[in-house]
């Protein structure tokens, strides 16, 4: 174990991430109040396997970096209607590693196991391969970030996919503002313990003047208002490493990985087609215009995303025999908001994601108060039509069908394909609707 590896051991042994509560868990309640909306398997299905994959039997999970638990707890839930599922989890903490042990048994999961290893101890004799792997802010707090991905794909199915999220640089730059800062004052104590660093950070955070860098950084960022572990974990650590975009491309084709798609989270800033220079990013590429809304936006905190060994090839809207399907977005809220909002008009649905989930032979409803994200459209009653009809079963081809014989006019599957089309993708910028391909 490297000396990096001892002090970051160290401190998540101290201080877990994220601060665990027990009043946090129910265990009649077999849904948790911390979700990860980038790992559900309808996304993973799409971005993964264009669509194809109907079933999650003997499907094998890895969760590196398995924290509180959270991650290894959610995809238990989701898998526990196949056979033979297998989740793991492995973690650098102890104290973590107990927590999850003891959260395991509270919640009765099935096919779920947690080990104290490093991401660096893995190879494929221990567990063999994954289908996905989810790495969640871990791989920044290794020496050598690259060796740990590596590691990952050593250990990924060659038709796997790996969840991975990252510090970006750009967007937390009144935080290494502060980390220089608190480094300068601490290291004048030799004696200094994490307890002592954190009343020094709570003083001085008490009379940052407005101007600070840091201080506008709690418009992003609330880990230091949460708990002394967030003020650790953000401000105390002794490794961290943060990307832009050029680096954090740079970085996943040194493992010759392939960067599948980003989350919905930050998805539509590096997307975004700014009106007062599209003209001039006409002839530049997709990496570049990533690169320039990133320092457009400029509070990108973390760079999250799907890599694949092979490059992906998504279900297209265009093949009609594909199904629609809400993801992260409810179908009943949505249309209750359409129903009462005035048609043909420009609207904005800002809609808070959430998720359906049967367990038990119990259907539950998931929600996500912590993020909103807005889709804006001209409503009309053809879209409202198709946005009613799609129930994740029926092929487009159906659906347009069904608004004809609603509608009783002549509009072929063309001109609603391109009626439509806009409306999807707007969606779909946000993981609020997806395709598969039909069960034949």
């Amino acid at each position: 174990m490297t000396t990096v590896e001892r002090d970051v051991k160290n401190l998540y042994t101290e201080f877990t991430y994220p601060k665990y509560d027990e009043t946090i868990d129910d265990a009649s309640n077999p849904f948790l109040q911390s979700y990860n909306l980038f790992s559900f398997l309808e996304q993973f299905n799409y971005y993964n396997y264009s669509g194809s994959k109907h079933s999650f039997d003997n499907f094998k999970v890895l969760i590196a970096g398995s924290g509180v638990g959270n991650d290894l707890l959610q995809m238990n839930l989701l898998l526990n209607q196949y056979k033979n599922y297998k989740i793991v989890g492995i973690d650098l903490s102890p104290t973590c590693v107990n927590v999850v042990k003891g959260r395991i048994r509270e919640y009765n999961a099935k096919n779920c196991e947690v080990h104290n290893i490093s991401i660096l101890d893995l190879n494929e004799t221990m567990f063999g391969k994954f289908d996905y792997i989810i790495c969640i802010g871990v791989l920044h707090h290794l020496e050598n970030p690259t060796e740990g991905l590596n590691r990952l794909k050593s250990v990924l199915k060659e038709d796997g996919m790996l969840n991975v999220m990252v510090y970006g640089k750009i967007g937390r730059t009144g935080v290494y503002q502060m980390q220089d800062m608190l480094k300068l004052i601490n290291s004048s104590t030799n004696k200094n313990t994490y307890q002592q660093q954190i009343s020094t950070f709570k003083d001085i955070y008490k009379s940052l003047p407005h101007t600070n860098w840091f201080k506008h950084t709690d418009k992003l960022i609330s880990d230091h208002k949460t708990s002394d572990e967030g003020i650790v974990d953000l401000l105390l650590h002794c490794q961290d490493v943060s990307y832009n975009i050029k680096e954090l491309f740079e970085w996943i084709e040194k493992s010759n990985l392939q960067h599948v798609e980003f989350t919905p989270y930050y998805r539509w800033k590096y997307n975004y087609t700014n009106p007062t220079i599209s003209l001039s990013l006409e002839n530049i590429n997709q990496r570049c215009k990533y690169m320039i809304n990133e320092l457009y936006f400029g509070d990108i905190i973390c760079h999250t995303f799907y890599l694949s060994n092979n490059k992906s090839k998504q279900c297209r809207l265009e093949n009609l025999d594909n199904v629609l399907l809400y993801v992260l977005f409810d179908k009943s809220e949505l249309i209750s908001f359409l129903n009462n909002n005035p048609k043909n008009t420009e609207i904005v649905y800002n809609a808070i994601p959430s998720k359906l989930l049967k367990y038990n032979n119990r259907t539950y409803k998931i929600t996500f108060s912590t993020t909103t994200f807005s889709v804006q459209f001209t409503n009309t009653y053809i879209i409202q039509s198709i946005l009613e009809y799609i129930d994740g079963v029926t092929t487009t081809r159906t659906i347009f069908q069904l608004v004809r014989d609603k509608l009783s006019n002549p509009y072929s599957n063309e001109m609603l394909l391109n009626i439509f089309r806009p409306i999807y993708e707007k969606f779909k910028l946000y993981d609020g609707m997806l395709l598969k391909t039909n069960v034949f």
